[in-house]
């Protein structure tokens, strides 16, 4: 049989109990289940939980809220055998124990035990008005203990104690921001509007903190099983314990309505603790001096994020500009291993700067009545303007309008006579034909304001990689004191060679001779650049012009002595990609016969001679060279081979576009920052779509079709999938040029 039990009941506005009773016995299960598929144990399961708010046994004007979560499940599982005497029932095994019932029972009965106790966002105090830094409400308190206990046949005791302990503060207000000037200042030029609108907030926007401990032990006890021909004697218990101590913050400041800054950083630590039961003094001091400590820092994250608005909208010379820019980095300490400290901690930081422009010419033209006209003039257009519109009819004879009419009827009748000439007048000078020169005028108008809108994006993004740091972060360690690694690096500067030499000098740097980590760094670069043009009426020109370069820099930094005394970049090595939009169509029309190697070969074999002299005559190096070994059998320059990638890219890309391998840009050879683009003498060129839609104004199309429109579009990409530099590349003398022949 089973049996299933629940009561529920409401403890006025207090809260809720529940408590339920489960059971089957030895043989239960469904009508379509076998007899190997059905219960082989009596299950007796017994579940109570309490949900109130005691805060409310509390006087009101307290203002507490302390909402408990209090529960108890157990399990009792009985077998219809006994687990070590399979062929004998467990109550006739029972009823002969004798004084010994308690030890059988307890070996073969499964029994689970779950216990739990939680104080979930206790608050004091009731935040009334505007919030402030020091109300109580802006505390919240958390508190959950959890006990697991098991025993069975096979388990003498396992017990796990869980505690999850959180403190957390938040004020969260609305900014109130504070403009000293626009009362002071009485005139009303627009040009004095960013001076007006000074503004400022003195009072952070959020504040928030929150620490949470998280403590964990358990112990494992195996159950002693004999057999007739072994004997154990004794198990060890197996510790399962944790203990972290993590902290969060959350701050943002609306420091004026356009400049905002947000912060937000984790801490994760773990407080070390002696292996096994903590059961005499001195283990639970040193358990009890590394939570004073805060405990041992294992990784740290930060964001930081600085937005800007641009007040070009707040003038009107430029208020048809609209700019953002943002500023983003990270940084992460992450902790060495307790195996390897001499390895040291790692860390990494980026930075990302992206700057967003939008230009709406429209509005820049419509500061000029001129260009205005000429703009509503272009829109307005219908083919036949030269007629006078209809509705207005020309006006009547003055005595006409005012005859037997005395008084305001009479004013009245002189006011609509005088609007309807002044309409009249208006209509039959814009039926008038235009003049020659006024006709040029609007055509040369609609040439400057074909632009209508603009938009420009800019990103650049940096991260990079240190490993074998052996400073703390700046919490409770000797960082602390020395600010390292410095707030430049923390806020998103990028380290290079001089910061990696200055930190091993200032013993930073781990000497370990068994380092092997490299030094990472990247870069990605990203140009986007769109307009539309308008030449004439539905004619529409959309322009795109893209760049995107990336680059990955790696090397073993490390003292090659074990003393600290010869630290050495070792290894070098850069690689990247590059594209940009392109055009290419130089060449695109030649005539070429597949039979016959076509001119355009040609000019790319003869411009090889020409790119590598003049890659020769730019390297110091080759000039050094005794005259005798500046050149090859085959007359090319010694290094610049014909066959050599420097000779053959400038060569290809002059030939193929048009250019003069005199000009055609020169792959740059000079590596000084992360940031160097060995094709940055590659310029993007602007991509296009042009839509005419103009067709279907034509009355002997528009009879036909609904909508006819002629698209043209070009798209061209000049990419470098991907590039390495030479890992036998040496400049010794620091031209910026190999002095090395590949």
């Amino acid at each position: 049989y089973a049996a299933l039990g629940r009561v529920d009941m409401q403890l006025a506005d207090l809260g809720t109990l529940s408590v339920s009773a489960n059971t089957y016995t030895n043989g239960f299960g469904s009508i379509d289940q076998q007899v190997n598929d059905r219960a082989r144990d009596n299950m007796l399961q017994f579940d109570a939980a309490l949900n109130i708010d005691a805060g409310k046994l509390l006087p009101q004007k307290v203002h507490v809220s302390i909402p408990v979560y209090a529960s108890i499940n157990k399990t009792i599982l009985t077998p219809e055998y006994d687990p070590y005497d399979l062929d004998v029932k467990y109550k006739d095994k029972l009823a002969i124990a004798g004084d010994k019932k308690d030890s059988v029972r307890k070996a073969a009965v499964d029994e689970t035990t779950i216990k739990t106790l939680n104080f979930t966002n206790v608050k004091f105090g009731q935040s009334e008005g505007r919030p402030k830094l020091w109300s109580p409400s802006n505390f919240d308190f958390s508190y959950s203990f959890t006990r697991f206990e098991q025993t069975n046949s096979l388990i003498l005791l396992n017990r796990v104690d869980k505690h999850r302990g959180g403190l957390g503060y938040t004020y969260n207000a609305s900014s109130k921001f504070i403009e000293p000037f626009k009362n002071l200042i009485k005139n009303k030029s627009l040009w004095l509007t960013p001076i007006k609108d000074i503004n400022v907030n003195p009072i952070p926007s959020l504040i928030s903190f929150r620490a949470d401990i998280n403590r964990q032990f358990g112990s494992y006890v195996p159950r002693i099983v004999n057999t007739y021909d072994s004997k154990v004697e004794r198990v060890d218990t197996t510790y399962d314990k944790y203990f972290t101590f993590d902290r969060y913050y959350n701050f943002r400041w609306d420091l004026t309505r356009s400049l905002n800054l947000d912060f937000s950083a984790t801490n994760f630590a773990r407080v070390d603790e002696p292996a096994g039961l903590l059961n005499t003094p001195e283990k639970k001091d040193t358990v009890r001096n590394n939570f004073y400590k805060l405990g041992r820092n294992t990784l740290y994250q930060q964001r930081a994020t600085v937005s800007y608005n641009f007040p070009f909208s707040k003038l009107p010379a430029t208020d048809f500009i609209n700019a953002r820019y943002n500023y983003t980095t990270t940084y992460n300490w992450i902790g060495a291993s307790l195996l390897a400290l001499n390895l040291g901690n790692t860390l990494e930081n980026s930075q990302q700067n992206n700057i967003t422009g939008e230009f709406d010419f429209t509005r820049l033209y419509s500061k000029s009545k001129w260009l205005t006209k000429i703009t509503a003039d272009n829109q307005d257009e219908a083919g036949d303007g030269a007629v006078v519109n209809d509705s207005i009819q020309p006006p009547k004879p003055r005595e006409e309008v005012v005859r037997d009419l005395k008084g305001f009827e009479k004013r009245n009748a002189l006011r609509k006579w005088r609007k309807q000439k002044r309409d009249y007048r208006i209509a039959e000078r814009k039926a008038k034909p235009a003049s020659d020169a006024h006709g040029l005028a609007n055509a040369a108008g609609h040439l400057i304001t074909m632009v209508k809108r603009s938009s420009v994006n800019y990103s650049e993004n940096y991260n990079s990689r240190v490993p074998g740091y052996t400073a703390g972060i700046g919490y409770n360690s000797k960082g602390f004191n020395t600010m390292e690694p410095g707030l430049a690096y923390v806020f998103g500067k990028q380290p290079d060679t001089t910061w990696l030499n200055k930190k091993a000098s200032e013993g930073a740097i781990t000497k370990d001779s068994l380092f092997n980590l490299l030094f990472t760094q990247d870069f990605q670069q990203q140009l986007n650049i769109t307009a539309q043009l308008e030449p004439i009426k539905e004619f529409t020109i959309d322009l795109n012009l893209q760049k995107t370069f990336s680059k990955n820099f790696s090397e073993l930094y490390k003292d090659t002595t074990g003393i600290g005394d010869a630290f050495a970049h070792l290894s070098p090595l850069a690689s990247g990609g590059f594209s940009v939009s392109y055009i290419s169509f130089g060449t695109l029309f030649k005539k070429s016969n597949p039979n016959e190697v076509s001119e355009t070969f040609k000019t790319f074999e003869s411009n090889r001679s020409i790119v590598a002299n003049r890659l020769a005559q730019s390297n110091p190096y080759w000039q050094a060279l005794p005259e005798t070994e500046k050149f090859g059998p085959d007359g090319f320059p010694t290094g610049y081979s014909r066959y050599a990638q420097d000779v053959l890219i400038p060569s290809f890309l002059a030939a193929y576009t048009g250019k003069s391998a005199s000009s055609v840009s020169l792959i740059n050879q000079s590596n000084p920052s992360i940031k160097t683009n060995p094709f940055s003498g590659i310029k993007a060129l602007p991509n296009w779509r042009i839509t005419y839609t103009g067709l279907s104004k034509i009355p002997a199309v528009s009879n036909t079709f609904n909508n006819v429109t002629l698209t043209h579009g070009y798209t061209s990409t000049l990419s470098m999938n991907t590039f390495n530099s030479a890992l036998l590349y040496a400049d010794p003398f620091h031209y910026n040029a190999p002095a090395f022949i590949d």
